[in-house]
């Protein structure tokens, strides 16, 4: 499976759109919204074989912290952390 042409560059759009969310610039629209459509798009991605890092984040001490994983640690939150 393929993802839509478009899909690489709507995770970039989202991930941005993210960036001027929490700056406080787009105070409408909930982080939340925007970091489950980056979900959706990660999915995409990844279920199409397409290769990158993924953008991910995990809730810590009542902050999310976000950074970037290989596929086989994406979605494991504070699990993928080194021991």
């Amino acid at each position: 499976m393929h993802p839509n042409r478009d899909t690489p560059a709507r995770q970039d759009v989202l991930l941005y759109e993210l960036f001027v969310v929490r700056w406080g610039l787009y105070p409408a629209q909930p982080e939340q919204v925007v970091l489950e459509e980056l979900g959706q798009v990660t999915q995409e991605l990844m279920d199409a074989g397409y290769p990158s890092l993924r953008f991910d984040s995990f809730k810590r001490n009542n902050r999310m912290v976000f950074w970037w994983v290989p596929d086989e640690l994406y979605g494991r939150g504070e699990n993928a952390l080194p021991k």
